[in-house]
């Protein structure tokens, strides 16, 4: 038995480790750094620094106290940018809560996020309400720009990923190959449903890195088409562009994670000469 205790905390050490490198943090929220090097990103956003949460599912076992130690942590790593990833809550009645502390999210270049399925099944007028209250965009098929003098990146956001009828060309196709470009989506599997031609690097969540999981090792539950592909980490679609998939914050269905931590994503975005 202490064998197999010693076992498993080496399996929690190696897979907490894999494709990022995890930082502490005063605020102690866990958070996964990825380096990210490519040519179109501008020589002004050398540097920028992409905060990205998602799956709060406030409040299941993510509540006020590990929210405001979530707010903290961001606030502590002097993020440009602070970006979300869908599945706010469980109940409309803790959407202005919600909200209300994610204001207090201070970066240089705001905050935008886009909605999960949960959120297209309840409270999706409240929240949106109550997100453009505090200067908080949700991206609804549509592309955002951020400037740094003359030069910018886009954030692309996708509009319910589950429903292809609606939403099955990517918002991605109208942009310009030689543009930056951060698809933002709730679900990884769009990445590999459609065609996101254009996309630089794709951030998503859902998954909860399975939430109840065998060392981490392997995930029972995924909440993908695609199973162990796209659980966790920094993967690629079979167009090759680089797809990263956060753990999230919270919990569905049972109030439980096992091998499966939580998480936030710190990106720094690193400019490469073309």
């Amino acid at each position: 038995m202490k064998n197999l205790i010693i076992y498993g905390c080496f399996i929690w050490i190696f897979t907490a480790c894999q494709s990022g490198s995890v930082l502490s943090t005063s605020g102690t929220t866990r958070v996964k750094k990825y380096d990210f090097v490519h040519p179109d990103i501008p020589s002004s956003f050398d540097g920028f620094r992409i905060v990205f949460a998602s799956d709060f599912h406030y409040k299941s076992k993510f509540k006020e106290k590990q929210l405001v130690r979530m707010v903290h942590t961001v606030n502590n790593l002097g993020a440009d940018l602070f970006l979300m990833g869908g599945d706010y809550q469980e109940g409309c009645e803790y959407v202005e809560e919600l909200v209300s502390y994610l204001a207090q999210i201070q970066t240089n270049y705001g905050s935008l996020g886009v909605m999960g399925n949960n959120d297209y099944e309840r409270c999706y007028e409240e929240i949106i309400e109550e997100m453009e209250s505090h200067g908080i965009r949700i991206l609804e098929h549509v592309n955002d720009t951020i400037h740094i003098g003359s030069e910018y990146i886009i954030i692309s956001g996708v509009r319910n990923p589950f429903d292809l009828r609606a939403n099955g060309i990517s918002p991605t196709l109208e942009l310009n190959s030689e543009d930056f470009v951060l698809l933002l989506t709730h679900t990884p599997d769009y990445t590999e449903d459609v065609d996101i031609t254009h996309t630089d690097l794709a951030l998503a969540g859902h998954t909860h890195g399975g939430q109840i999981t065998f060392l981490g090792l392997y995930a029972p539950v995924t909440g993908s088409k695609y199973g162990q592909r796209f659980l966790k980490g920094k993967n690629k679609n079979t167009q090759g562009i680089p797809v990263i998939t956060t753990k999230g914050l919270g919990t569905s269905r049972r109030n439980i994670r096992l091998f499966a931590h939580t998480e936030v994503i710190l990106l720094i975005l690193h400019s490469e000469e073309k």
